[in-house]
């Protein structure tokens, strides 16, 4: 039989996590988001900024969860469109803890210090069930190694599986959710009827939404870093 390529609760039964429906407070996540990543660039427009917003709900959001994001941001003397962007992230993220960074993977390492205060804190899996982490960038290895390593269970979510770094991509122990066909492929591809349908993965269009079109989408304006 043909697996399903759209959440849905029979995926649970093959080990997919980040969908299920989770107490509030028990089995709360948390949440490391890099929107550079997620945007495949640091100059998302604003359409792309609601599509990223709207389709990571996708996989569900507790009372008990903690959300951390960071992206690039060049303050100006005057109102721009950087002073723009950032105001609609802000607006879009209500509920996120959100930092301004410059420089190269300034972003990526207001992630990481958020990550290493839980996992000084000493026993990060009393606080959380798991994490995920928004990103395929492959600085974020050797944290999602500490995670697992802390008991934790841990996830990719990403908006092209090629910008999912190998190396990033062998922590994962969790689910890896592509984020605009609102699916995980971590476990779609687990029968011997779904590995036919694996070279066809990174053709698949969005279901969940309307993503802009593949040629304006692939065309990374972060000169590849979020393919890194």
């Amino acid at each position: 039989m043909t697996p399903v390529l759209t959440a849905n609760p029979a995926r649970l039964q093959r080990g997919c996590r980040i969908t299920e429906q989770r107490n509030g407070i028990t089995d709360a996540r948390l949440h490391l988001i890099d929107l550079d990543n997620l945007h495949c660039g640091p100059y998302p427009t604003d359409r792309m900024i609601e599509l990223v917003r709207s389709d990571y709900e996708q996989i569900g959001l507790s009372q008990g969860d903690l959300l951390f994001a960071a992206c690039h941001h060049v303050p100006g003397h005057k109102a721009s469109s950087a002073q723009s962007r950032t105001f609609n992230l802000r607006m879009s993220w209500p509920k996120c803890s959100m930092r301004l960074a410059q420089g190269v993977d300034g972003a990526d390492l207001e992630l990481l210090a958020f990550a290493d205060t839980f996992l000084r804190s000493g026993d990060p899996a009393s606080r959380f069930a798991d994490v995920v982490i928004a990103s395929g960038d492959h600085i974020f290895a050797t944290a999602a190694r500490r995670f697992r390593k802390a008991g934790l269970t841990v996830h990719s979510v990403v908006s092209l599986e090629q910008s999912l770094s190998s190396v990033l991509r062998d922590e994962v122990n969790g689910c890896i959710w592509l984020l605009p066909a609102g699916r995980c492929i971590q476990h779609d591809y687990s029968s011997s009827a779904g590995a036919q349908n694996r070279s066809s993965r990174r053709t698949v269009e969005p279901t969940g939404s309307t993503w802009p079109s593949a040629p304006e989408f692939r065309q990374c304006p972060n000169r590849g870093r979020c393919h890194a």
